[in-house]
This record gives C-alpha cells, structure tokens and sequence, in this order.
C-alpha cells in the first residue's frame, strides 16, 4: 500500500504504476480516481484499464461521480458496483454500460446498490440490517 507524503505523490504513484505494467500479473486497487487523475496519473491508469488485461492485471477503481473521471473506469469493466447517483452522473454510468442501468441506479434507494455485470446483467440489492443479509433481484431491462 502507497501511502507517500502529500509532495512526492504523483512520483510514488507513476512508479508503482509503471512497475505494474512492466511486471504484468498484479492487481491494483485505485481509490479516489478524481484525485489520482489531477494527480496527472490519467495516461498509466488509462493503459492499464485498456492494455492491462492482456497482461494478467486486474484493476479495482472507487470513485464518487462518474462524471467527473475517465470512461475507461466503466467502460472496460466486467462488474461495475454502484450505490445511488443522480442527474449527470447516472447518465455517465448508463452511457458508459447500459442506459438501463443508470436509469436504475438513479431510482435506487438509500442503502440500495446495484451490481452490473457485462454484458447484460443487473442485480439491484441492499444490506437486511436485521439478519445482515444481503436481499435482492435481478432486474431486466
């Protein structure tokens, strides 16, 4: 885990992500996508998350508005997890899968999710605080 000092960021993150991609094989999980692209960190995420599989990387993304960062982050993922979004950025979400798919993300409610898997497939759920169970549906399109 990568935790530098706020002033040697970009060039702690820009190495580790460097050696991912000439080492293949990794799995990397990038927290707070927004950040790390005005990091200036947008062109090595990007090989990764388009180039990357080929070379047996997998990449874990989280971010708050998928408006706001690459497409890419979506657009090349199997399972995109999503919790409510709204207006601009439910759009993204469905343009980036399936427009189903933000429109069912925007009507979520709180503590509901929802869990796409590509090509087609959407299971909107949420956590049974009693029974801490998790409860849900596959929903069609």
């Amino acid at each position: 885990m990568l935790d530098p000092k706020y002033e040697h960021q970009f060039a702690e993150f820009h190495l580790a992500l460097e050696k991912v991609w000439r080492q293949g094989g990794w799995t990397v999980a990038l927290d707070e996508l927004l950040y790390l692209d005005r990091l200036g960190l947008r062109k090595p995420i990007e090989r990764l998350l388009t180039q990357g599989r080929s070379k047996g990387i997998s990449v874990l993304v989280g971010m708050q508005r998928p408006a706001q960062v690459t497409r890419f982050a979506i657009s090349e993922s199997m399972h995109v997890l999503s919790f409510g979004l709204e207006g601009r950025d439910a759009k993204e979400l469905g343009l980036a899968t399936q427009r189903w798919v933000g429109d069912a993300v925007a009507q979520l409610g709180r503590y509901e999710f929802a869990w796409y898997r590509r090509p087609d497939r959407l299971w909107v759920g949420k956590l049974d605080l009693k029974t801490h169970a998790l409860v849900g549906e596959e929903v069609g399109h």
